[in-house]
């Protein structure tokens, strides 16, 4: 997958893992995306459910990718308009 098709995705449902982030807590912590808005993600946790900013993260999915969280701080509607509009 290339890395434009990969920011566009909906990430609702996948596993992530976050590698790196501004606040130390967050690093390591696995979940499964519930729900996701321009600026957050809420994660499905061992822990319970965790609200996530984007902008402060740079986070692993299942397949290993990296994706930094600031790339993809839009809701999905307005990432797949980009997409549509660059193809």
């Amino acid at each position: 997958m290339s890395k434009q098709k990969s920011l566009v995705q909906c990430f609702i449902g996948k596993r992530i893992t976050i590698a790196e982030s501004t606040s130390k807590e967050l690093v390591g912590i696995e979940g499964k995306i519930i729900d996701e808005t321009k600026e957050m993600f809420t994660l499905d946790t061992k822990k319970g459910t965790k609200k996530i900013v984007k902008n402060q993260i740079t986070f692993t999915t299942d397949n290993g990718r990296r994706i930094e969280g600031k790339n993809i701080r839009k809701t999905i509607e307005n990432r797949m308009k980009l997409r549509i509009k660059n193809e």
